[in-house]
């Protein structure tokens, strides 16, 4: 699902929204200088769909679905062309539950009581690991992940993902442990 944040300044008031709808089509025009400007977007949820209009769009989506949003025509932009340049590769993603913070390095006692949160609030990068990016997600995101008496949820990318696929949950967690 593609997510668009949209401003629309026709009223005093700057607004921002957030839309949970899936973005369809960017409606367009191309003047004969060569540039394009966007004259609305079509979204839709279920089974309804709507016309948006505003001053400015910002996209938070993946790269499958950005190439499937661009008119294909903007490819004659390198802004634009460069986006189906990079190969993707699988991933998995592993979240783990642990009863105590595994990104407190500092302080053996911290690290393993459960009345306060600590650790690194960060999202962490590795080049050295399959695992190649985790974050401690009870202390990136306490408000959605954090639970009062229970330590890390470590969230994990493994990179490549191709030879975790087939394994068993029981040995990717061992391999995630090991790392």
């Amino acid at each position: 699902m593609l997510r668009w944040n949209y401003v629309n300044t026709g009223t005093f008031l700057s607004r921002w929204f957030h839309l949970r709808w899936g973005s369809r089509q960017i409606h367009y025009e191309k003047p004969q200088n060569g540039e394009a400007y966007i004259t609305g977007m079509t979204i839709s949820k279920a089974t309804s769909r709507e016309i948006i209009t505003a001053d400015a769009y910002v996209a938070a989506c993946d790269v499958p679905g950005i190439k499937r949003l661009l008119p294909s025509e903007w490819r004659e932009w390198d802004l634009f062309d460069n986006i189906y340049k990079p190969v993707g590769v699988p991933v998995v993603t592993v979240q783990l539950r642990y009863n105590g913070w595994v990104t407190e390095l500092r302080d053996f006692q911290k690290s393993r009581q459960l009345k306060k949160a600590a650790g690194l609030d960060n999202l962490l990068y590795t080049p050295d690991a399959d695992l190649s990016c985790f974050a401690d997600l009870a202390l990136a995101s306490p408000e959605d992940y954090y639970i009062e008496g229970q330590g890390s949820l470590l969230q994990a990318v493994l990179t490549p993902g191709d030879p975790y696929m087939p394994l068993p949950n029981e040995e990717i967690i061992s391999k995630v442990n090991l790392s």
